[in-house]
């Protein structure tokens, strides 16, 4: 059972990513603890991949607070014009 949890965890293909992505961790998230997506940022780091991340505090998984959600959608919209279609952002 535990290699099956294994194959299945993101954490152990990191080096396979090849595309951007960005992280949003609570940092109290119990299901998916911080140290998990920092390793795999670390990894697409050290591979030259774009990558962002952001840590919530008083955050688990699945945000609640409106603040950490609108900073979320920002953070998105700003990776994604940016990192994967190569423009500017104007407000």
């Amino acid at each position: 059972m535990a290699e099956r949890y294994r194959d299945g965890s993101p954490l152990y293909h990191a080096e396979r990513l090849s595309k951007r992505v960005i992280f949003f961790q609570g940092e109290e998230d119990e299901v998916v603890p911080p140290n998990q997506s920092e390793a795999m940022v670390e990894v697409l780091r050290r591979k030259g991949r774009a990558v962002g991340y952001f840590l919530f505090s008083g955050e688990q998984h699945g945000f609640r607070k409106a603040d950490t959600i609108k900073r979320c959608l920002d953070a998105e919209l700003a990776f994604y014009a940016i990192e994967v279609f190569k423009i500017g952002l104007r407000f």
